[in-house]
């Protein structure tokens, strides 16, 4: 739970059950009795049958302050995406985006299943956005079925929104598998043809960029995911790519 304006929300606290077996679980929070935006995150890899929220009585609900940006931004890749070992569902880079540029997101990360089938990118092509990053690499397989599926994936989604702004990336876990390098000049042909091609509206971000120079060794879990400084780097990266684009629209 945050409580303020998006940019400089304050975090109030976390509302979590004793154990797996606890199947409901409640928290308190208190603020001021000034009017402020409250925004809830749920978590990212469990299934949540009901949320209740309750107030004092005489309280009032208010409308939130809408975003800068109409038009939500929507992520597609693998748990790295969904915000697997960030700390908080809040401390994720897509969440840190959202915040920093105060604009919607769809978060379309799924924990080893996101892997370029031509029917979800039919999905994403129904969504009405303003940005789409493509940031699957981890999940494929292996080169092979990266390299078989990655660009039909881009062009599938391209060929149904000529205009919308994509971004490609690649894993930030670079470091730590023999096969990155070559997952990374993969994806960048995909960057590399549509360039070619004449798309004046696709960006390239390699993954390898992400963790920086500095102690690149503390910023993920488990060599793979990001932890809540890789996460914070991300959206340091990202984050003026993606304002520059926002801002042409």
């Amino acid at each position: 739970v945050l409580i303020g304006e998006r940019k400089n929300a304050r975090f109030a606290g976390l509302v979590f059950p004793e154990n797996y077996e606890q199947k409901s679980f409640e928290g308190e929070f208190s603020k001021s009795s000034e009017m402020e935006d409250i925004t809830v995150f749920l978590p990212t890899a469990e299934l949540i049958s009901d949320v209740w929220i309750e107030i004092e009585d005489g309280a009032k609900i208010e409308a939130p302050t809408p975003y800068k940006y109409n038009k939500p931004m929507l992520f597609y890749g693998s748990s790295i995406t969904e915000g697997a070992h960030a700390t908080r569902p809040s401390n994720a880079y897509t969440a840190l985006l959202s915040s920093h540029l105060d604009i919607d997101y769809y978060n379309f990360g799924f924990s080893g299943s996101a892997k370029g089938h031509l029917d979800f990118a039919e999905y994403i092509c129904k969504q009405n956005i303003s940005i789409f990053v493509l940031d699957y690499d981890h999940n494929a397989p292996d080169t092979e079925y990266l390299e078989k599926t990655h660009e039909p994936f881009f062009k599938y989604i391209r060929e149904r929104k000529p205009n919308i702004p994509i971004i490609i990336t690649t894993s930030p876990d670079f470091d730590y598998a023999e096969d990155k390098a070559l997952r990374r000049e993969i994806i960048r042909k995909t960057y590399t043809n549509a360039i070619d091609s004449g798309d004046e509206n696709v960006y390239f971000v390699d993954g390898e960029t992400f963790f920086g120079d500095k102690d690149r060794h503390t910023c993920t879990s488990d060599t793979t995911h990001p932890n809540d400084l890789g996460h914070y780097r991300m959206a340091e990266v990202l984050e003026p790519l993606i304002k520059s684009i926002l801002e042409k629209l």
